[in-house]
């Protein structure tokens, strides 16, 4: 366990010496284009902590991270120049978190088999944010949103805020993985293998999985605080299709794996912006990836790595890479 524990770590490490040191290397503008999808990243996790921990699939978290988005554009168009920006901007992250508490536990507590009344929800749930948050036009800016977006206070979104957004991630990466190796983690993978037998031990199921979804909708809030990166946030942070592309993303990473959720994120977000300007049907192309590796690779491209390194001789923490069992 120690062995396979420090691999995990020596991943990590080399994984956040690669994102801190990206601009060095890459360039302020590359920076700057995967600083996004790193937020994209931070949502797609949140998925595959509640889809590949606990075993239920949220189809609506873009309604969580298009929270994180509006809240954070308040915060900073309303406050700006104040110390209140610093004070209130959690809130991206609380209120998000405190709606997804609040959804999880309603709907967990009233059936165990709940699954798929979950994801049907949650895709209802988004479907209704993104109407409102067209049609809200004294609260949202409707279909043009808001604007005019002030940075971080003491960033540059063109510069250093990128760094900010790299530490975010390697804190939630480190986060759900520690979260993983703890009783807590070993709960919610129990969950997902047998809820009837975790009842029957007399744990309150639904406060664990409700427990789950509100981390879920705090990552996803935090990811979803994009708003002074790009300076602007639009109903489309709220949208179906954002949350059908954070799924995708966390299938073809690995459902089971914060960091290969993640890198799905970054890996098809950054072929997906090549191929748009070289094929006209570029869609085609990453759907035909999604169905490979979900046919091929059932734990994504993480497991595929997993099974490699153990191929090697590695022994790799289920942490990492596979949940408990």
């Amino acid at each position: 366990m120690a062995s396979s524990r420090a691999v995990d770590t020596s991943l990590q490490v080399a994984t956040a010496a690669i994102l801190l040191s990206l601009p060095l290397w890459a360039g302020d503008y590359s920076a700057n284009q995967i600083g996004l999808l790193l937020l994209y990243g931070m949502a797609t996790q949140s998925v595959a902590l509640c889809w590949g921990n606990s075993g239920f699939l949220p189809l609506g978290q873009s309604l969580f991270f298009g929270l994180g988005a509006y809240v954070s554009a308040f915060v900073l168009r309303s406050a700006a120049g104040s110390e209140w920006q610093i004070i209130l901007l959690p809130l991206a992250i609380a209120v998000p978190a405190a709606v997804a508490y609040a959804i999880g536990f309603i709907v967990f507590a009233r059936r165990i088999d709940s699954g798929p009344f979950f994801s049907l929800i949650t895709l209802a749930l988004c479907m209704l944010g993104f109407l409102l948050a067209n049609q809200w036009n004294s609260v949202t800016g409707g279909f043009n949103g808001l604007t005019d977006v002030p940075d971080l206070p003491m960033t540059d979104r063109y510069e250093n805020l990128y760094y900010v957004i790299a530490a975010a991630v390697v804190v939630v990466t480190a986060l759900i993985t520690w979260l993983n190796r703890r009783p807590i983690g070993t709960l919610w993978a129990a969950i997902s293998e047998n809820e009837d037998r975790l009842q029957f031990f007399g744990f309150a199921t639904h406060k664990l999985k409700a427990a789950a979804f509100g981390l879920s909708g705090a990552i996803a809030g935090l990811g979803g605080a994009y708003a002074p990166h790009e300076g602007l946030v639009g109903p489309q942070a709220v949208g179906v299709a954002l949350s059908a592309q954070f799924v995708i993303w966390a299938a073809v990473g690995g459902k089971r794996s914060p960091l290969g959720a993640q890198l799905g994120a970054v890996v098809i977000g950054l072929l997906a912006a090549t191929w748009r300007d070289l094929f006209t049907y570029w869609e085609v192309l990453v759907a035909l990836i999604f169905i490979g590796v979900v046919r091929l690779f059932p734990d994504g491209l993480a497991g595929a790595a997993a099974t490699l390194a153990r191929m090697a001789g590695l022994r790799v923490a289920n942490t990492t890479f596979r949940r408990n069992g």
